[in-house]
């Protein structure tokens, strides 16, 4: 039997990590440092047209849950291969799925203090399962 979310963390607007969203049209200012978000990569594309897209799949993947790497990495590699049927004509030619993975690592950034008050409360708990819900998609945790 899966064992039970007994404590839940809510991280809405920013409580433990800042928005992956923001990262992604912004400029990931004490992130991944210049240059990493789409819109500094990829400045072909329209913001207009990435924040409209961007709505409609954090519409399909807010709701959907990781449960592990394996499922996260696959939900990924779906919104990523979405994002470049969807701006092909934009996208330099080369531009794969897996790479635009590696490059939103530095999109989720925790504010700062929160990993080590999350791992004192698995430290002082370890009987606990601890959840998190957020208004990021599951697959950037």
């Amino acid at each position: 039997m899966a064992a039970a979310v007994r404590a839940c963390v809510f991280d809405v607007g920013g409580v433990i990590a800042y928005d992956v969203w923001e990262n992604m049209i912004g400029t990931c200012e004490g992130g991944g440092g210049g240059g990493c978000s789409v819109v500094q990569r990829f400045p072909g594309i329209d913001r207009a047209e990435l924040f409209k897209w961007m709505n409609h799949e954090w519409h399909l993947f807010s709701s959907s849950g990781c449960r592990d790497d394996r499922t996260a990495d696959a939900e990924e590699l779906k919104y990523w291969t979405d994002f470049t049927t969807t701006f092909a004509k934009e996208l330099p030619v080369d531009t794969r799925p897996n790479d635009l993975m590696n490059m939103s690592e530095p999109f989720l950034r925790f504010v700062d203090g929160v990993p080590a008050l999350l791992d004192d409360l698995k430290d002082a708990r370890p009987d606990i399962l601890l959840g998190i819900c957020s208004n990021n998609v599951s697959f950037f945790w």
